[in-house]
């Protein structure tokens, strides 16, 4: 075990370790623990998550949940639900823009995959044949609410619903927490 784990982290640093030098791997881990390409992406990820599920002062954080989730995207760019939620909470505090920026990123990222799985579907990809993501609909069903847009919210929230109706227990969460899903679910309930 030792020895394979020592060979891991060759090919993870670049740095050789002989197979049982133990001492070693420890003083370089000593060197190199807060170096940020070694801390867990999705530590801020989770407490941003943590933050939206209590929902008590959720108006103050706001902010502080885009900072959590920028520090997430900025170790992993292709942290797609982080990107959905930084996006529905730039539209909360009003940046739209940055909100728009970050959903166009999952569409392309989504397209991509899709294309990929279109040249080459190995067996186990099949179920994603016709691959959608429904917290890009979910959170972009906010932004449109925000302007104005309420038809295409409602597509946008149907659209999520159809990929995942348990999405209808966030939905009524946050309608408890968040004004603007307080509305989207209002309209939904009017054309449902």
């Amino acid at each position: 075990m030792i020895a394979r784990t020592t060979l891991l982290l060759y090919y993870l640093t670049g740095e050789y370790f002989r197979p049982l030098e133990i001492d070693a791997v420890r003083k370089w881990w000593s060197n190199h623990k807060d170096e940020p390409k070694y801390k867990p992406p999705y530590k801020d990820y989770f407490k941003a998550l943590r933050y939206i599920k209590r929902g008590t002062s959720i108006d103050a954080k706001k902010r502080q949940i885009v900072e959590l989730l920028d520090r997430t995207i900025g170790v992993d760019s292709n942290a797609i639900h982080a990107r959905c939620i930084r996006g529905g909470f730039y539209s909360l505090i009003g940046e739209d823009g940055n909100a728009i920026k970050d959903f166009e990123y999952v569409k392309n990222y989504v397209n991509e995959f899709k294309q990929l799985l279109q040249k080459n579907i190995p067996p186990y990809f099949y179920q994603f044949k016709n691959y959608e993501y429904k917290w890009l609909f979910f959170w972009e069903a906010a932004l449109l609410v925000k302007q104005g847009k309420i038809n295409d919210a409602v597509n946008s929230l149907k659209k999520a619903l159809e990929i995942d109706p348990e999405l209808n227990c966030n939905l009524k969460d946050y309608a408890n927490k968040f004004e603007v899903f307080k509305t989207l679910l209002k309209e939904y309930l009017k054309v449902k």
